[in-house]
């Protein structure tokens, strides 16, 4: 299986791994992957774009041997994603102002970018908070005074605009369907780790952020969720540096290790932490050495395969693989199949009595859009197995109930 990923690939995450200090004794092997990252430059840059992770190895591509053109291409890139990443931590500063006397949380970007020895590289794309549901509403309230326009409202999350653009998502919980049986459990844990929130500084600014326990479990969680949507290696890398970190072989055997089995992501926990190991340059741990490596290899060209959110693949193929996960067993498809008929087909929405018959309009609507397609049977026919290949996968791993 990764005989198939390209050698752009295998630079992007030898660059990963010179970026983040892996060392080696033997110096001409070090300039032999110079040279190699040097004469890739191109491809590499475009891998690290698609994988969100273009800034993260600023430092190594002052060295590398290309034109003053590219370098200059590529700094000014990075720059504006630099800049991005203020914009939002000034975005946030403001949050924190309007919601001084709320219990919340910063998740996600800001509480991964920290672990980060350089956090301004690391790319954030908005603001997520976390509040208990009781005060879902006067935080609401509170964005609105503000002159916050208010967007999308999908019952997990509401979006808000600031007036300079930078969306904040307002999350009422953060699990999702791929967290299973075990969401709400999740989510209470998340609650009343909010009570214990810890203030944490990074770049010159202070926010409050979950223990390193839940926050941890927040990371974990999030790439089981990519898993199902396109997972990219910022996620895994936020992951690496969290262990970096945090999680060492006492603090492993002694707390997480039992919390991440009791949330089934004990195995998710070890694969990834071993791929960093083998792929990306992490060391001093040995709690993940136990892990299936053949699984491990699948994740890195499912990882590399995919991109962040999915953004080496065709839309309308990973719609058919996403649609197709859903087709695991009868349960789990009768469930979308009414969920999606509820959700277009406005008959139903308006009289109750069709709900029963919901999923049969979604398998018309499915049917239609792929009849749509251009693309051939042949095509189609690919796409389910390689659907059903995904599943197998996921649930080796322990993420697919």
């Amino acid at each position: 299986m990764l005989d198939q990923i390209t050698k752009a690939e295998l630079n992007t995450l030898e660059i990963i791994k010179l970026a983040f200090g892996a060392s080696e004794a033997d110096q001409d092997s070090v300039a032999a992957k110079f040279r190699d990252l040097s004469e890739n430059w191109s491809e590499i840059k475009s891998e690290l774009a698609v994988q969100t992770i273009i800034g993260l190895p600023v430092d190594v591509v002052l060295k590398l041997d290309i034109t003053d053109k590219e370098k200059e291409e590529y700094f000014y890139y990075v720059a504006r994603k630099v800049k991005k990443v203020y914009n939002i931590l000034n975005a946030q500063k403001e949050v924190c102002d309007i919601l001084k006397d709320i219990p919340f949380v910063i998740i996600k970007g800001g509480a991964a970018s920290m672990y980060y020895p350089k956090p301004e590289y690391r790319q954030m794309g908005d603001i997520d908070i976390i509040v208990h549901p009781e005060y879902c509403e006067q935080v609401i309230s509170l964005f609105n005074e503000k002159g916050y326009k208010q967007g999308k409202d999908n019952d997990r999350h509401i979006d808000f605009r600031t007036k300079f653009g930078i969306v904040i998502e307002l999350h009422r919980f953060f699990s999702t369907k791929e967290d299973g049986k075990h969401s709400i459990i999740f989510n209470q844990m998340l609650y009343d780790a909010v009570s214990n929130r810890e203030i944490t500084e990074m770049c010159g600014y202070h926010f409050p952020v979950l223990p390193k326990l839940e926050n941890g479990m927040i990371l974990l969680a999030h790439i089981r969720q990519h898993l199902h949507s396109g997972l990219g290696l910022r996620q895994i890398i936020d992951w690496m540096m969290y262990v970096k970190t945090n999680l060492n072989d006492e603090y492993w055997n002694g707390t997480f290790c039992k919390v991440s089995e009791n949330m089934e992501l004990k195995i998710l926990a070890e694969t990834v932490t071993l791929l960093c190991k083998e792929y990306l340059g992490l060391d001093g741990i040995s709690w993940c050495d136990g892990a299936d490596k053949e699984l491990v290899d699948e994740m890195l060209y499912y990882i590399m395969e995919k991109g962040n959110f999915g953004r080496k693949q065709d839309k309308k193929s990973n719609d058919t693989i996403f649609v197709m996960h859903h087709f695991r067993n009868p349960i789990s498809a009768f469930k979308y199949l009414t969920e999606g008929g509820m959700r277009h087909w406005k008959a139903a929405q308006k009289y109750k009595v069709l709900k029963p018959f919901a999923w049969i309009y979604q398998i018309g609507r499915l049917l239609r859009m792929g009849l749509a397609r251009k693309k051939g049977i042949n095509t189609f026919v690919g796409e389910i197995k390689q659907s059903k290949s995904e599943v197998e996968f996921l649930r080796r791993l322990g993420v697919m109930d």
